[in-house]
């Protein structure tokens, strides 16, 4: 048992030697979402912005551990679609999401910019995140936040609680880094993010009887506005266009979003490379890897 252990420590050694640094930096680029408002594919009109800071940590040359904390804009419209079934449901929805998360990157050839050992490697990616999404909707000129509403009966008897405004979600994804100097890393990444909530958008279940809706409360009249849009595209009143129990979302599929950009980051690099070599100055040939 000793000696397996001490060749279990000597294994190691590679890996705990190597020079471990630290980072911090931002993000900033872009974010969509798939789902109920947006089935196919995301459209360039509802492409927005993001941004967000992050710090890391790497072990070694293969491994690097990260928090970030990021903020998304999502949002759909029906009036970008090409069916005539969906530019007639005629709902639309804006939200702005903050995540907060931690996440493991595996660098797939190595990357070490100590001594610009290593400079470039692609990388994937795979967390844990928690994030707050509120959707909204346009009508009449000002904006209303759906979720008190409950355009889908939430909250009324029979018809189930109302969704969280906070869940949780597995981000993963693809990026390339290249450490510029020793000290000084950009980087590009795209990654997905799989939710377990339908209600992104507001929209998952059945049409509800929209007198029900105009009776649940003061703002009865808005919920019920808000909960069917089709007659603002047909020209009349909302309870001639659909049925009730019939579609308004497909609650088969939970929703996803997108979040991808350009990263630029500092690195903390210790007094001792690669191996415990004490490093070279930075833009040294001496122990650069090609």
């Amino acid at each position: 048992m000793k000696k397996l252990f001490i060749l279990l420590l000597l294994g190691t050694i590679p890996f705990i030697s190597k020079a471990q640094y630290g980072e911090v930096g931002i993000m900033l680029g872009g974010s969509f979402y798939q789902g109920d408002l947006a089935p196919n594919a995301a459209t360039l009109q509802e492409t927005n912005p993001a941004f967000g800071i992050f710090a890391g940590y790497s072990p070694n040359d293969f491994l690097t551990l990260k928090a970030h904390f990021y903020r998304a804009r999502l949002s759909g419209d029906d009036a970008n679609q090409n069916k005539a079934k969906l530019l007639e449901r005629n709902l639309s929805f804006r939200s702005d999401v903050s995540e907060l998360g931690v996440r493991a990157e595996f660098n797939i050839i190595g990357y070490q910019p100590a001594n610009l050992y290593s400079r470039f490697s692609p990388y994937i990616f795979l967390g844990a995140s928690v994030f707050h999404h509120n959707p909204q909707a346009e009508y009449q000129g000002q904006w209303y936040d759906l979720q008190p509403l409950g355009t889908e009966g939430q909250g009324i008897a029979g018809y189930g609680n109302k969704y969280n405004r906070v869940e949780f979600a597995i981000p993963g994804g693809i990026g390339f880094k290249f450490a510029i100097i020793e000290n000084l890393n950009l980087g590009i990444e795209f990654g997905l993010r799989k939710t377990f909530t339908d209600y992104l958008d507001d929209a998952s279940g059945p049409y509800v009887d929209p007198e029900i809706l105009i009776q649940s409360s003061s703002r009865g009249e808005l919920i019920a506005a808000l909960a069917n849009r089709s007659g603002e595209y047909l020209g009349g009143e909302p309870v001639n266009y659909h049925e009730i129990g019939e579609r308004r979302g497909n609650d088969n599929n939970d929703d996803s979003y997108f979040i991808g950009g350009i990263t630029l980051s500092y690195n903390f690099i210790s007094e001792y490379s690669y191996y415990g070599r004490r490093r070279t100055k930075p833009g040294s040939c001496k122990g650069t890897r090609f």
